[in-house]
């Protein structure tokens, strides 16, 4: 089934740039066109979602934060786990996937089960937590990729 049409209107609080209000005389303040020279809009939406929760709280962006999680979330965990998973398929196994083992379902198992999570977090609006949960399981595929060192 499809997505419900909205009903609400969902607001956050204030954005504040590494702990103080926008202002363009202290350079505080931030242009999308400026931000699009140096990086990729989907980064700041990663980023956004971070902070987001059903409540009306103000939340910063922490340019060191960003960075941090930038690298270490997108690039470092799901990323990494994408490409690794990706490059295994194609080359070690000709794209055909055997039968799991019991560590290997009970993980497959564990991620569906989340992902029904993750989809009532998004539905609340718990941005922060829904992404909490994508690296917990992030986390726990590279762990498993690590132990098993399928390459």
């Amino acid at each position: 089934p499809g997505l419900d049409t909205p009903n609400e209107v969902f607001v956050h609080g204030m954005l504040t740039v590494n702990g103080e209000k926008m202002s363009k005389s202290k350079g505080t303040f931030i242009n999308a066109r400026t931000y699009l020279k140096y990086a990729e809009p989907t980064y700041l939406r990663y980023y956004y979602a971070t902070k987001l929760t059903s409540g009306i709280d103000d939340f910063d962006l922490s340019f060191e934060d960003f960075v941090s999680r930038v690298n270490s979330d997108l690039v470092g965990k799901i990323t990494n786990l994408a490409s690794r998973g990706a490059q295994m398929l194609n080359k070690k196994i000709d794209g055909q996937i055997g039968a799991l083992s019991g560590e290997g379902r009970a993980l497959v198992e564990k991620c569906q089960l989340a992902s029904e999570k993750v989809a009532q977090l998004y539905e609340q609006r718990e941005y922060s937590k829904a992404i909490i949960e994508i690296r917990n399981l992030a986390d726990l595929a590279n762990r498993y990729f690590d132990e098993k060192e399928p390459w």
